[in-house]
């Protein structure tokens, strides 16, 4: 049940501007800390972030009543935000502020791998868990942490099955870009993937500056590969698909950018001159049992839309509460470490997951961008996509 909610803003650093959030859930304790059988949840992330997260956890809680564990004792949710910068520095503050304040049992936060490899790292030092929401690394399980999203690697095989396998496009072209790490592990991985797969790499280009972005694409272009894919996420699809139709391209484009970057195109529908795609592990009109019933509360009980990063925090929620279901005597951040690693799959809003000790395997799915509108072209399993 949803018991109580309040806010009350400070300012923690120059770096870190706090959004302090309480939340309490499933108990009858209203103070915003911890009692017997009572878990603190602190959400580290930015503040639209933990908007999302505080709501997630909400919903989750309401469609996993009653909160008892596997001997019958009930147990309680304290969620409390504290809104960083989206920068490894503020990340790492902002863990170390929520350990000093709250004295947390979990963190949740870590929407992108820049703040959550910083937040892993101390995840391992203070030993507290942490549970990551849409960062996706080949790191991924890495000590204390815990993604909810699949690793790179999973993403990597299930574009490159789709690419070789379905569509029958053998010679690739890749763009990432130097500065950004996430970016040069997702092309590392899908270039990999491709190699190993039996396809050709005609062409790569790393952008070292922003001056390099038309040098290239144009160098892509005229290299002409069956397909092009675009791992870094500093420029708009629209600028990647200006320049390549700049440059005469005529084949196929695959964006890594997340689901909001497709929001430009289907607000305004615009020629597009090539075929784009996109993976996701997320669908609103995936029709699972979960997804039904989280589309159903969110539309009830909360003013956000949907969303994948909305999709898959509730899904980190329903995780963590899983794994306290499963549990006996949860009284301590390693208790629940133990838990989560425990835990070896879960359904979710965004469908079936199984967590091993090294990864997260979900399906994913593929979608065509055409007449300003995103249709599913496949759903690619951990098995389909030769995952292991």
């Amino acid at each position: 049940m949803f018991i109580k909610k309040t806010f009350a803003p400070q300012v923690i650093s120059a770096c870190i501007a706090l959004w302090l959030a309480v939340v309490c859930f499933g108990c009858e304790n209203k103070e915003p800390y911890a009692k017997d059988g009572h878990i603190i949840v602190a959400c580290v992330d930015t503040a639209q972030a933990n908007l999302e997260l505080e709501q997630a956890f909400k919903l989750a809680v309401g469609l996993s009543q009653p909160l008892v564990n596997r001997d019958g004792a009930p147990f309680g949710i304290t969620v409390v935000s504290l809104a960083i910068q989206n920068t490894p520095a503020d990340a790492e503050k902002g863990f170390e502020r929520a350990v000093d304040m709250y004295s947390p049992h979990v963190i949740v936060g870590g929407s992108n791998i820049e703040q959550a490899l910083p937040m892993s790292r101390l995840a391992g030092e203070y030993k507290i868990p942490l549970l990551t929401t849409l960062a996706s690394s080949s790191e991924n399980g890495m000590g204390h942490t815990f993604m909810t999203s699949p690793a790179t690697a999973m993403y990597a095989e299930s574009t490159v099955h789709y690419l070789l396998n379905n569509m029958k496009l053998t010679s690739l072209g890749v763009l990432d870009d130097n500065s950004n790490p996430f970016t040069i592990e997702i092309s590392n991985s899908v270039r990999q993937s491709y190699a190993l797969s039996g396809g050709s790499e005609l062409s790569h280009f790393s952008l070292q500056s922003p001056d390099e972005f038309a040098k290239g694409v144009k160098k892509l272009a005229r290299d002409n590969p069956d397909c092009i894919f675009v791992a870094t996420l500093d420029y708009e699809l629209s600028e990647v698909i200006a320049e390549l139709k700049k440059n005469g391209y005529k084949g196929v484009l695959f964006s890594g950018a997340p689901l909001d970057a497709v929001e430009p195109f289907t607000n305004k529908p615009v020629k597009l001159d090539m075929p784009v795609y996109f993976i996701f592990y997320w669908s609103e009109d995936y029709t699972g049992e979960v997804n039904r019933s989280f589309l159903r509360l969110l539309r009830k009980e909360s003013e956000l839309a949907p969303s994948e990063r909305l999709a898959i925090s509730f899904d980190t929620a329903l995780r963590l509460i899983a794994a306290l279901k499963s549990s006996s005597g949860v009284t301590s951040p390693s208790d629940i470490q133990n838990a989560l690693a425990g835990l070896t799959s879960m359904t979710g809003a965004a469908g079936n997951y199984c967590f091993t000790s090294s990864q997260t395997l979900k399906s994913c799915w593929v979608f065509k961008l055409e007449n300003g509108a995103l249709t599913r072209q496949a759903e690619l399993t951990p098995q389909t996509a030769q995952i292991h």
